[in-house]
């Protein structure tokens, strides 16, 4: 028992690091950790070196779960594998949850680790899944229970008015905002064609959605005027207010009188000055210059 939940335990180690590089963890990174597999391609997985599962895989549209996720907390359908997570209540076992938030090819996923299975309901074959990455009874939400139970609905609202004063109503919780940035991310990429909007860098994994706005409260509705595609370094410039942009969307570069960098950094971004941005197709997803 004790090598499983080393094995459990460094397992989750291991994708939280992963998610501290990434907004959203490219598949490539999680095939495999010290010769375990970590996930399946859908659904409940038991890696064949524990008795129990080890993780949930999910996407936005999964027929198993249903979106939006509210505070913290999702419903997850009974699926093949549904008695290895009643168990992991019972055990209050931690588990690894990916949410996959970009399609194939190469797709990307949101991780929750440590989650819990709170509880179940025989009636509508459902889960409750908390992924505040606490331990069940350490959470500020309701005490849990192991047990069956019969599960509250998660309302969808109704309208974007309904959406709005629910957003008021509640404490923003840290798992709404991780998915909020990854979306966020998905959708500004998209829309800059997977490259800096700059120097026009296409290694995804290299690029940001850097808000053009104060980053606020996750928002019913991603607008990708909000943001715009930048790689690391001219994320980093525009954050430190050396790369801004006109209302013509011309790039202006203003190093400060102490730079301390040397020819080669201060050629990769005065080579910029003066040029266009590299926009959308789409005038409308153009950055917000207001």
């Amino acid at each position: 028992m004790l090598d499983e939940t080393r094995i459990r335990l460094e397992a989750i180690h291991y994708v939280r690091g992963l998610r501290e590089r990434w907004v959203a963890v490219p598949a490539s990174e999680l095939r495999q950790f010290k010769g375990v597999f970590l996930k399946g391609q859908q659904g409940i997985f038991k890696p064949a070196e524990l008795s129990d599962p080890l993780s949930i895989t999910s996407t936005i549209d999964s027929p198993y779960t249903d979106d939006p996720i509210e505070g913290s907390r999702v419903m997850y359908d009974f699926a093949p594998g549904a008695d290895g997570l009643k168990r992991c209540a019972e055990a209050e076992l931690p588990l690894i949850y990916f949410l996959q938030v970009k399609r194939k090819p190469n797709p990307e996923y949101v991780i929750f680790a440590p989650v819990y299975v709170v509880g179940w309901d025989e009636a509508t074959q459902r889960f409750l899944i908390d992924l505040a990455e606490q331990k069940p009874g350490e959470t500020m939400s309701a005490p849990p229970t192991t047990r069956q139970l019969t599960l509250p609905a998660i309302r969808t609202p109704e309208s974007p008015m309904e959406i709005r004063e629910m957003s008021k109503s509640y404490v923003v919780t840290t798992v709404q905002r991780r998915l909020y940035h990854a979306r966020f991310r998905n959708a500004v990429l998209k829309a800059y064609r997977d490259r800096c909007a700059v120097c026009g860098l296409r290694v995804r994994a290299l690029l940001d959605a850097a808000f053009v706005v104060a980053d606020r409260d996750p928002q019913p509705a991603i607008s990708v005027r909000d943001g715009i595609a930048l790689c690391a370094t001219h994320h980093r410039a525009f954050d430190a207010h050396i790369l801004t942009f006109d209302d013509e969307y011309r790039i202006h570069i203003e190093l400060p009188e102490r730079f301390e960098a040397g020819e080669g950094e201060r050629a990769m971004l005065l080579a910029f000055s003066g040029k266009t941005l590299e926009l959308p197709n789409d005038e409308e997803l153009w950055p917000a210059v207001d």
